[in-house]
C-alpha cells in the first residue's frame, strides 16, 4: 500500500504531496489537521513491501524509530525532530518535523563552490550533530548535501543555521525483491555502505564527500567506482587551485576508501577545527563587531575575538597538555619531519618518563593504568595529525576493536589478528618480527600498515599492556 494525496492517517495527518523516493522508502509532505503545521511522513516504498522479509523491515523500521523519537526528546538544534511514529493498516510511519529552507545540494547548484569558511561552518555543525546519534548508537547513514538543510536567514535562530534531515531508517536491510538494493546516494556513500552493516565510519566518508562537493562544486568519485574498478578519487584541490593544503588533506582522510583509514569522527572533527586556523586571514579573520555576542559563524570557528588591525594572525600551535609537565617539543619535530622510528622511540622514552619508569625503561599494566590522560592524548593527538590519521593510539584502538577486542576482555586470537593487521607479526604463521625489520618497512608512511604506529618496542612486554592501553583510550575518549 502507499498512501494516496488527502488520505488522513490517525485521524489527523493529511497527505498533501510525495516529495521523496529511495530505495527503502518514501516521504511525503502532510499536515497536522488540528494545528495547521507542516510534517514529513516516512513510510517503507511499495517495492518493499512486497519483499517476504518485510516483517523484518517492519520490526527494525519500527525499534530505530522509538531511537530517533527519543533522541528527539533532547531537541539538539542540528537534527531534525522526530514527532510520532504509528503503524496505520500494517504501514509504519515515521513523522518529523518539515524543514523549510534550501537545502546545501541546492546552494552549491544555484551558486557554485563555497567559501571554505562558510563549508566548514556547515559541516562543524553536521559533525556536532552526528557525535549525538552516534552516542545514542545510531548511524545517519545518509548525510549527504541534499539533506543538510539552511535555513533562511528570518526564520533560523542562530544556533539553528543548518539541520540534519531524514534518517536512513533500516537502511541496513537489503530486500530480495527491490531491484536497486543500494541504500544512500552513489555519488556520497562509502562502498561498504552498499551491503555492510551501518557504522559511524560511513558517516565519516558521507559528510567528507559532501564537504568536497560544497568547496569544489563538483561530485566526487563515487566509492564503488573506486572499489570495483580501482578509479583514483580526483583530490578536491584539482578542482580548486586555491583551495587550503590542510583542508585538501582533511577531506581525504576523511574519504579514505577503506573504513579502517578512516579518522573516527572525533579525530576528523578535531583535523577540522585545527583547519580553521590555517585558513588565508583575508577569508577567516574580521574584525569583532561591536555586538559581544558576534554571528553564529564566527562563534562556531571561534573567529569573535578581539583581534587587532593589520596585524596578521599565525595559526595556532598543536595544543601540549601533560600533567606531569613533560616536553613534547621534540616529539612534534621528528613527527613534523616523518621521522617515524626517532619518533617512536622518543614516545617510549616519554611515556616512560611520564609514569616515573625511564630507569627500567618499560611500562607495567598498572603503569598503564595511571597514565594521565592529558599526556596519552597528545601524544596521540601529534602522532594522528602529522601522520594524516595513518597512525596513532586512537588509529589502533579503533582497528584492535573492529578485529573483535572488547574493552577489559583478554583475547589472543583477537591480538594476533590486530598483531598481524598492524605489521608486528607475519600473517603466516604469526611469528613476530624483529623492531629493526618491521621499521624498514615503516620509514615510508605511504607503504606502512594503518594504525602500525606507535610500536613503542621498550613498553612492549606483552599483548595485555596494549590491552590495558586501548582501555585508556576509551577511558580518555581517543
Amino acid at each position: 500500500m502507499s498512501l494516496s494525496i488527502g488520505q488522513t492517517l490517525q485521524g489527523k495527518y493529511v497527505v498533501k504531496k510525495q516529495i521523496g523516493k529511495g530505495g527503502f522508502g518514501l516521504t511525503y509532505l502532510a499536515e497536522h489537521q488540528y494545528l495547521s503545521q507542516n510534517c514529513v511522513l516516512k513510510v517503507p516504498n511499495q517495492d518493499l513491501q512486497r519483499d517476504p522479509e518485510y516483517a523484518k523491515f517492519v520490526q527494525k523500521f519500527m525499534q530505530e524509530g522509538q531511537k530517533l523519537a527519543k533522541l528527539a526528546q533532547q531537541r539538539h538544534p542540528h537534527i531534525v525532530r522526530v514527532t510520532d511514529l504509528f503503524e496505520e493498516r500494517d504501514l509504519p510511519c515515521l513523522v518529523m518535523d518539515f524543514i523549510a529552507g534550501e537545502s546545501l545540494l541546492d546552494r552549491v547548484t544555484r551558486k557554485g563552490a563555497l567559501p571554505e569558511v562558510e563549508v566548514l561552518g556547515f559541516i562543524l555543525l553536521m559533525v556536532d550533530a552526528l557525535t549525538v546519534v552516534h552516542r545514542e548508537g545510531l548511524v545517519h547513514r545518509d548525510c549527504h548535501p541534499g539533506n543538510i538543510m539552511i535555513l533562511p536567514p528570518e526564520r533560523h535562530q542562530p544556533e539553528r543555521q543548518a539541520i540534519l534531515i531524514d534518517f536512513g531508517i533500516a537502511g541496513e536491510m537489503f530486500p530480495t525483491t527491490v531491484s536497486s538494493k543500494f541504500f544512500g546516494n552513489p555519488a556520497f556513500a562509502p562502498y561498504e555502505q552498499f551491503g555492510s552493516k551501518a557504522a559511524p565510519s560511513m558517516d565519516v566518508y558521507t559528510l567528507a564527500a559532501s564537504c568536497y562537493f560544497a568547496v569544489t562544486g563538483h561530485l566526487p568519485t563515487t566509492g564503488l567506482d573506486r572499489k570495483l574498478y580501482s578509479k583514483n578519487l580526483v583530490p578536491p584541490n584539482r578542482h580548486r587551485s586555491d583551495l587550503t593544503p590542510a583542508l585538501n588533506q582533511v577531506i581525504m582522510n576523511g574519504m579514505a576508501l577503506e573504513a579502517v583509514n578512516r579518522p573516527s569522527l572525533p579525530v576528523w572533527a578535531e583535523q577540522l577545527r585545527q583547519t580553521v586556523a590555517l585558513l588565508p586571514v583575508t577569508t577567516t579573520i574580521r574584525v569583532v563587531r561591536p555586538e559581544p555576542q558576534g554571528n553564529w559563524l564566527e562563534n562556531l570557528l571561534g573567529l569573535n575575538k578581539p583581534v587587532p588591525q593589520n596585524i596578521p594572525i599565525q595559526p595556532n600551535p598543536f595544543p601540549h597538555k601533560s600533567a606531569k609537565g613533560i616536553d613534547y617539543s621534540e616529539l612534534e619535530k621528528l613527527l613534523k619531519s616523518q621521522e617515524w622510528r626517532k619518533a617512536d622511540e622518543l614516545t617510549a622514552k616519554l611515556m616512560c618518563q611520564v609514569a616515573n619508569r625511564e630507569k627500567e625503561g618499560w611500562l607495567r599494566e598498572e603503569d598503564i593504568n595511571k597514565f594521565p590522560c592529558e599526556d596519552l592524548r597528545t601524544i596521540d593527538q601529534l602522532w594522528v595529525h602529522y601522520s594524516s590519521s595513518k597512525f596513532g593510539f586512537s588509529i589502533q584502538k579503533k582497528l584492535w576493536l573492529e578485529c573483535g577486542g572488547k574493552i577489559g576482555k583478554d583475547d589472543y586470537e583477537v591480538w594476533k589478528k590486530f598483531a598481524a593487521k598492524v605489521g608486528w607479526c607475519h600473517p603466516q604463521n604469526y611469528a613476530w618480527r624483529t623492531y629493526t625489520e618491521f621499521m624498514n618497512d615503516t620509514q615510508n608512511a605511504q607503504n606502512a600498515l594503518p594504525a602500525s604506529l606507535p610500536a613503542n618496542k621498550l613498553i612492549v612486554i606483552g599483548r595485555k599492556v596494549w590491552e590495558y592501553l586501548f582501555s585508556l583510550a576509551e577511558t580518555c575518549r581517543l
